[in-house]
């Protein structure tokens, strides 16, 4: 049986934190967080005010990027 890919949204925060803010099996569910108020809720609770880049990360290989978009 082959392992679940789970994608991550991950920020940057321009002062030099990485935040996890979500994650999914779909790759177009965690595309379509990245300017959701989920996702702004969330970097307000973390204390971020501004967001340097978004990338998306899968569970097999941490440090593989995806497209933001299509």
């Amino acid at each position: 049986m082959k392992p679940t890919r789970i994608y991550v949204l991950v920020a940057h925060a321009k002062d030099g934190r990485i935040i996890d803010l979500g994650f999914s099996e779909d790759i177009k569910v965690v595309r379509n967080e990245i300017n959701s108020d989920s996702t702004l809720e969330q970097l307000k609770e973390y204390g971020v005010t501004d967001v340097e880049k978004y990338q998306i990360r899968d569970n097999y290989f941490p440090t593989n990027y995806y497209p933001l978009g299509v």
